[in-house]
């Protein structure tokens, strides 16, 4: 039995550090998106309406 809860402690920090690591990612990302859309503008796409 005192393997099975070591186990489970296991799992559940890796699971903590995985959110972590997948919610930094998506933060970095959108960052990421924010400046690039703001140093693009229409005449850097070629849009002509």
């Amino acid at each position: 039995m005192e393997k099975a809860v070591e186990i489970g402690k296991t799992s559940a920090q890796g699971s903590i550090q995985l959110f972590i690591g997948v919610a930094a990612s998506t933060i970095i990302m959108a960052v990421g998106t924010i400046i690039l859309s703001r140093l693009m503008t229409q005449k850097n796409m070629d849009y002509t309406p």
